[in-house]
């Protein structure tokens, strides 16, 4: 069996069986009037022309910050710290990655139509409710609950980092399980194996190497992750970073800076290499050798970080959970806060269309620039290279980062959230969009090229069209991201529920916060909803 391209099944742009349909062109011209409409309607809730946007005096400082890229700190205590701050980095990112895996093999199974022979079950349609939920929490706001019950604990971030990734790893590996072939399924049911034997030995080795794959791909994003809490105080280069904002020291920040970068682009070299080797060789001695040495690799990490499982369930953890419940609930849902919600929450939504405007508008150059073709030139290879390192570093810096150099030059609001949110996602829209092209059909470009058509008509004459509906499909899978990343630049850039969350932490407002949170997993599950059901009208229309 083809292996799967992970990525695009995670976004919903790959989906066997559905049945294909000619767009109309008055189904073209309803598409563009909703997408205009969506992105006036949100140009009208960020007020972009009512009041003033751009500060003029922050461009001096904002050189100040890339200037000091060339002379990052290099003393010893910077550097001790950078390395302690990468291990324990790694460490959440592998330990969460772990979970979730387990969490996605557990729930993946369940959802498994396979498992029950194409039928829904109540048990499965409890599990996706249950999940929905989980999934729609950012990690931040994991951590958020973790951290009131725990402490400070490595558990916090692991488990923030593992209870989402496990809700979208079982989605995920449901799916992966429901594409193998059935053959050998229904011939161990026929020869009178169990259901479950035989769903074990006919489904789930065909899976293996797709799942292995995914889960290094899972390993990538949360490095991203890990980095993104460590800003919200839980340890790594995250948290050294926000102690160099505090003290506005660039250069201290470009040493940590420079350390995510390296470790960004190693992760994923490392497990990109894994992912296209991951169908070319032989399954059971691949997934053996990986498996150990994942374990290996968690038990030192385990180590460094000093994990203990007891706290989960001693006294102390039940009496901070019982207290927390009974602060956070019932959430607050009054007239005054509702009124106070609602603006917030169209404000919310509107930062994640403009940001998702902003990451298309960068992505789909920066992913045509970085394609390599056989018939490209010295200084084509050299834009390319140029162009990946433009996207490693987007994507590497956390939308934090982001959101606090873009009130350098943009003032406080809903608009720098949307910039900073936009720049970060187009790193991650651009690397995937760069994979679609290069793995799509290319003779149509080469036959443009052999009639004398230049590089650049051939890319937009021969490729763009097939791989439209995919770009559409990506950006609408990066939308439900952006939709729950708002609470991150929202905090720093004030702007949408972000900020108000943030506010109500500061006040210890609990009753508050816990409304703030249901009205952010709600959004963010509208979003889904909304996203989803547009990609599956993409995927039967191209």
């Amino acid at each position: 069996m083809p292996g799967l391209d992970l990525a695009a099944l995670e976004a919903g742009t790959r989906a066997p069986g559905l049945s294909r349909t000619k767009t109309s062109h008055w189904q073209r011209i309803g598409a563009v009037v909703a997408v205009l409409g969506a992105l006036a309607w949100a140009g009208g809730q960020l007020d972009l022309t009512g009041r003033a946007l751009v500060n003029g005096r922050g461009f001096a400082e904002l050189g100040r910050f890339f200037a000091a890229a060339v002379r990052p700190r290099t003393s010893p205590e910077i550097l001790r710290a950078a390395f302690t701050g990468t291990k324990v980095t790694l460490s959440y990112a592998l330990l969460g990655t772990i979970a979730s895996v387990g969490i996605g093999l557990m729930f993946g199974v369940v959802l498994c139509r396979a498992r029950t022979e194409g039928k829904h079950t109540a048990i499965s349609g409890a599990c996706r409710v249950l999940l929905a939920p989980i999934r729609g929490a950012h990690e931040v706001l994991w951590a958020l609950l973790f951290a009131s019950v725990l402490g400070i604990n490595p558990l916090v971030a692991v488990l923030a980092i593992a209870l989402p990734f496990g809700a979208v790893t079982a989605r995920v590996f449901s799916e992966i399980l429901d594409a193998q072939p059935t053959a050998p399924y229904d011939a161990l049911r026929a020869g009178g194996a169990r259901r479950f034997s035989a769903f074990v030995l006919g489904i789930v080795p065909g899976a293996l190497n797709d799942g292995t794959s995914y889960t290094f791909y899972r390993f990538e994003c949360a490095v991203r992750s890990a980095a993104v809490l460590g800003v919200v105080g839980a340890g790594g280069l995250g948290e050294q970073l926000r102690l160099s904002f505090l003290e506005a020291d660039y250069r201290g920040m470009w040493s940590f800076l420079w350390c995510l970068i390296a470790l960004s682009a190693i992760v994923e070299f490392g497990s990109g290499r894994i992912r296209k080797r991951a169908v070319s060789v032989a399954q059971k001695r691949t997934f053996t050798r990986r498996t150990l040495a994942t374990l290996t690799l968690a038990g030192m990490a385990w180590w460094t970080l000093g994990v203990d499982v007891a706290t989960l369930w001693s006294a102390r953890t039940r009496r901070l959970a019982g207290e927390t419940m009974s602060q956070w609930f019932p959430a607050d849902f009054s007239l005054d806060h509702r009124q106070i919600l609602v603006p917030l929450a169209r404000e919310t939504l509107a930062i994640s269309i403009a940001s998702l405007f902003i990451s298309l508008t960068l992505a789909v150059p920066l992913a045509l620039l970085t394609t390599r073709s056989t018939d490209a030139g010295r200084i084509r290879l050299l834009a390319s290279s140029f162009g990946r390192f433009v996207l490693l570093i987007t994507r590497a810096l956390p939308p934090s980062v982001w959101a606090y150099l873009a009130v350098l030059v943009l003032f406080p609001g809903p608009l720098p959230a949307a910039v900073a949110l936009g720049i970060y996602n187009a790193g991650v829209l651009g690397r995937l969009l760069g994979e679609v092209l290069e793995n799509l059909d290319q003779r149509p470009r080469s036959a443009l090229r052999a009639s004398g058509a230049s590089p650049a008509t051939a890319t937009i004459l021969g490729i763009l069209p097939t791989a439209s509906p995919l770009f559409a499909g990506y950006g609408l899978y990066r939308w439900e991201v952006a939709m729950r990343e708002t609470i991150m630049v929202g905090i720093v850039a004030a702007g949408g529920l972000g900020a108000h969350l943030n506010q109500r932490l500061a006040a210890f407002d609990w009753p508050e916060v816990t409304a703030t949170i249901a009205v952010l997993i709600g959004l963010t599950f509208l979003v889904d909803l909304t996203s989803t059901g547009f990609r599956r009208y993409l995927l039967r229309r191209s």
